[in-house]
């Protein structure tokens, strides 16, 4: 569930902050008490880890005895210079970073390097000895690089390192500790006594405190702490450079060999001890400074191999930027870090009848199943007592007595501390007494099992009569509100109001749907009952259920509990979920309103989940800790330590794959122009919660949606297409959080020439060239078609042609010769001569005729003016009979003679039909050219025509229309009839040219 308050605080704050009086390590906290993590070797950490250093950008840095490494709080990642230059050694025992970046590194065998950028240089320096260490590296505070070592100090001067001598009165054959203190001052120890190197001199000062050797840091309150094997602890003040109190004396032989030490945040002195291995704190300093070595050991407080420790053999310590304390031993690295909740030790983890704890204003008391503990005010948590049978239920009642009931019965621990039993109502003996509530009047009210509610007063016991429909039902657990009334859950749901004035039973029918009812508490003034699915509030004589999806994780709730800040916490199966108070309550009233809310896990300390019982298993105790009880144990929080805001978790890009072939990131990536296949590899930096790093990409721009891959630090991208991309990546320590940096990946993939526009251009052209050759061929085989069927036709028509001139027109001819003999007979002047000379004469016009269809057959005539044409036309068929005109339009142009004898016939019908059936006094030809068409129109002021006719282009017996209709068919024309208006019919003829 993602925590959302702690979201909205960190965006308030803008940073990791803690409320007054917290601590990362809190001296109130026994270390074992402390978060422990440890990475071995089988988790993939480095052996011998014997320097540790945290950069500005806040990776760890290890230098162990195979080699340099970076750790981001999941992976070791092994250093690789990027200029192929070797490191001197891989036995490396000094590491510093520099808040530059640079990464200076010291071996066992002497030689000093430094990496910058990724690229390493290698320094020499003149040697007298065959084998020297560097054991530690100090900045001071302008910006002068130092190091400690066994030839001696040793000075870098920006281009190379020098040994420290006398000319710096400085004395020491040899260095092994360095510090820079925050006042400018230089700090070195050279095995005997302790030097001080002020700003801006050049000449070493003694302390005067004889030493031996020693390891020195300094503390949030101006002290320089000094730890040595004789003297134990002593400190000195920064301000005045004196020794703070006496001197202790020196023990004969060595206590104990401090390899190194670190204060932190609490100035709590923290140790590796070689000779009593692991390591060490001492929480108040001030009071064993001066001590000597005796009292120092009796304050130290150990953490070794047995605790947990990955070894004894332990080196390095570092104090990082979030406070934790990290650890290295020669089998890997340890951390230690204050928990959100702590696990109490005192008390067992394993309890076969479960815990109770019980808390009054004046007594506070856990129990097992095998002991009675009280809460001290010191926070110590002490056995008084065993525990009288198998542990059932407990209760501290308003006289401060703790009422314990067993599976054997019902003692009491009175306020003297006498443990003392109390007899069963009569008849029972050695049963178990499940729940136990105290009364307004001061009366205890027990379930006892199989047997019922009964109450005990100064009477004596009494049974407590329940209403007729509960007496088959099993009691689960006694409740008592504020107000001093008693609620009674039964095992199958229900819920009884137990008062003396009262008694009420409330099921699903009054809105309890919440399944076993654990508790009965007062929130806001408000009561809320909790149980298996959740959250249910009292309105009136019904309850209202909060609905299961408002706050996910609150299910088999078994505990409640209301810190003074306003916030509710709940001991649920899924964790501890907490919940603004006032949110809670808005979230009954308000029905699309969800509140926000956080679920804590074992990730965050806790030992188990809720135990699951009737029980209260949340409690808040006098000294500001909330206690829950869970099924592998007990554990607290200090509510005074309270954590209000997550830190963001960077993302750092490690590699890119593409089609199985590594890159190093950078920016605007141009990859292999084949790219289909593309892995991404990253790191997030989280050292103080790896275990919950989430992540999610984005593939696009801002406007993509975002894609959660959990914990997974790969991804994957196939059937990639060639363009530019843009990569977000983004990590969160809490789920739902998301905080940023955000890390981008932008790379490119340019097309293959297959891809590419080019490519596709030239198919595109060659594909039209092929589409234009096609078109041409299939013109080519048209015109053949066209050719060929035209050569038939005029075949054809000469073959006609042919055989009218051979037989009908010399047919013809022959008989007009036969008539002219005849009227050259007949006397000249003649009626008969008259008439057959006329007949002669219309005969030679339709010899003339046929003779021009022959020679139109044969195809022998030229283009024709076809406005020509229709007048001749129009004056032979129509003549005198009608009044007719013809009007041409637009650019006149001649027209094949064929066609132009197509159109002939075509109007020679048209004309014919007025003539003899439209009844009309004028006809109408109009012949308009278009650029691309020509049309012909034919219309008179007749009867015109019936709809029937035009539509179905005939009349019976009738077939000059389907004529005319066949002819504008074979011309690839198109033929309309309309009615002309005001009356008669108009024939167009639209014909491309």
């Amino acid at each position: 569930m993602p925590r959302q308050i702690t979201a909205i605080l960190l965006l308030l704050t803008g940073w990791l902050t803690f409320t007054s009086g917290s601590s990362a390590l809190p001296a109130t906290t026994a270390i074992n008490q402390l978060h422990h993590k440890s990475w071995m070797i089988a988790d993939g950490a480095p052996a011998d880890v014997w320097a540790l250093a945290q950069g500005p950008d806040g990776y760890m840095w290890l230098g162990t005895g195979a080699g340099l490494f970076r750790f981001d709080g999941t992976e070791f990642e092994r250093i690789v210079p990027a200029n192929n230059v070797q490191f001197l050694s891989i036995d490396i025992t000094a590491v510093f970073a520099a808040p530059d970046g640079d990464i200076w590194i010291g071996y066992s065998g002497g030689g000093l390097s430094r990496l910058h950028n990724g690229e390493l240089t290698n320094y020499e320096v003149d040697n007298r000895k065959t084998h020297w260490m560097v054991l530690r590296f100090a900045r001071s505070s302008d910006g002068t690089m130092w190091a400690a070592t066994e030839r001696g100090l040793m000075r870098f001067d920006g281009t190379e390192w020098h040994i420290i001598g006398k000319d710096w009165n400085f004395p020491g054959e040899s260095a092994n500790w360095v510090e820079a203190a925050s006042d400018g001052s230089l700090w070195v120890g050279d095995g005997e006594t302790i030097h001080v190197l002020e700003p801006g001199a050049r000449v070493f000062q003694p302390t005067g405190l004889r030493t031996g050797r020693a390891a020195f840091a300094e503390g949030r309150d101006g002290r320089m702490w000094v730890l040595d094997s004789y003297h134990g602890l002593t400190s000195i003040s920064l301000a005045t450079r004196t020794v703070e109190g006496r001197v202790p004396d020196a023990q004969t032989q060595p206590q104990f060999s401090p390899n190194y030490i670190a204060v932190d945040e609490d100035d709590a002195v923290w140790g590796t001890d070689l000779t009593r291995g692991g390591i060490f704190r001492i929480s108040d300093p001030t009071s064993v400074a001066g001590g000597g070595a005796g009292l120092f050991l009796s304050a130290a407080e150990n953490f070794r191999l047995e605790d947990g420790l990955t070894s004894n053999i332990a080196v390095p310590m570092l104090v990082d930027h979030s406070d934790q304390l990290w650890v290295g031993t020669n089998m890997g690295i340890d951390r230690l870090s204050r928990q959100f909740f702590v696990t109490e030790s005192s008390v067992p983890p394993t309890s076969r009848y479960g815990f109770r704890a019980v808390f009054s204003k004046d007594r506070e008391f856990i129990l097992d199943s095998n002991s009675i503990y009280r809460l001290r005010d010191n926070r110590q948590v002490e056995a008084i007592a065993g525990m009288p049978g198998q542990l059932s239920c407990a209760m501290i009642d308003s006289k401060s007595n703790l009422w314990i009931g067993v599976r054997q019965g019902l003692w009491q621990l009175t306020a003297d501390d006498r443990l003392v039993a109390v007899p069963l109502p009569e008849g029972l003996s050695n049963t178990r007494v499940n729940a136990l509530a105290e009364e307004r009047d001061g009366s205890l009210l027990a379930i006892i099992y199989r047997e019922g509610v009964f109450r005990y007063s100064r009477d004596g016991w009494s049974r407590v009569l329940l209403p007729e429909e509960t007496r088959e039902a099993v009691p689960g657990g006694l409740f008592v509100t504020p107000d001093g009334s008693v609620w009674m859950s039964l095992r199958d749901g229900r819920l009884l109001l137990i008062d003396s004035h009262d008694q009420q039973l409330f099921d699903r029918s009054n809105g309890l749907e919440i399944g076993a009812v654990y508790g009965i508490h007062q929130v806001g003034g408000h009561l809320l009952a909790v149980g298996e699915f959740g959250v249910a509030r009292l309105e009136g004589r019904r309850f209202n259920t909060l609905p299961p999806q408002k706050i996910p994780p609150a299910r088999g709730i078994t505990g409640l509990a209301v810190s003074p800040d306003g916030q509710v916490w709940l001991s649920t199966i899924s964790g501890v979920v907490r919940v603004s108070a006032s949110e809670l309550i808005t979230a009954f009233e308000k029905p699309d309103f969800r509140p926000a809310s956080e679920l804590f896990t074992v990730h965050d300390g806790l030992p188990g989940v809720a135990q699951q019982s009737y029980s209260d298993t949340a409690s808040i105790s006098r000294d500001g800790r909330i206690w829950f009880t869970t099924n592998h144990g007990l554990a607290w929080h200090d509510l005074s330590f309270e954590i209000v805001a997550a830190a963001p978790v960077p993302v750092r890009l490690k590699s890119v794959i593409a089609n199985g072939v590594s890159f190093a990131p950078t920016e605007s990536m141009l990859l292999p122009d084949d790219t289909t296949q593309l892995s991404v590899s990253y790191q997030a930096l989280n050292l103080s919660s790896p275990e919950r790093t989430q992540f999610r990409y984005r593939l696009g721009d801002d406007n993509q949606p975002w894609v959660d891959v959990d914990t997974a630090r790969l991804i994957e991208f196939s059937n990639l297409k060639p363009g530019q991309y843009s990569v977000s990546i983004e990590a969160t320590s809490e789920a739902g959080t998301w905080l940023g940096p955000t890390e981008r990946l932008t790379f490119v993939i340019p097309p293959t020439f297959f891809q590419s526009k080019w490519f596709f251009l030239t198919v595109f052209m060659a594909g039209l060239g092929l589409a234009f050759s096609a078109y041409l061929m299939h013109l080519r085989l048209v015109a053949d078609r066209i050719k060929t069927r035209m050569e038939g036709r005029l075949a054809e028509r000469e073959r006609i042609a042919r055989e009218l001139h051979d037989t009908l027109l010399q047919g013809f001819q022959g008989l007009l010769l036969r008539f002219q003999s005849v009227g050259d007979r007949l006397p000249e002047g003649s009626e008969g001569r008259r008439s057959l000379e006329a007949a002669l004469e219309r005969a030679d016009d339709v010899l003339q005729d046929g003779r021009d269809r022959v020679s139109f057959l044969r195809g022998e005539e030229g283009p024709v003016d076809l406005a020509n044409i229709l007048s001749d036309l129009a004056a032979d068929i129509l003549g005198n009979r009608l009044a007719w005109s013809i009007n041409v339009t637009g650019n006149s142009s001649l027209i094949g003679s064929q066609i132009a004898d197509d159109i002939a016939q075509i109007a020679s019908e048209a004309m014919w039909n007025i003539i003899r059936h439209a009844q009309a006094g004028d006809v109408q030809i109009s012949v308009g050219f278009q650029r691309s068409n020509v049309t012909i129109s034919i219309a008179d002021d007749g009867i015109g025509m019936p709809p029937e006719t035009r539509k179905n282009w005939q009349r019976k017996g009738h077939y000059g229309l389907v004529g005319m209709r066949e002819r504008a068919m074979k011309l690839g024309a198109k033929i309309q009839i309309f009615p002309a208006e005001p009356r008669g019919t108009e024939i167009r003829l639209n014909l491309p040219l």
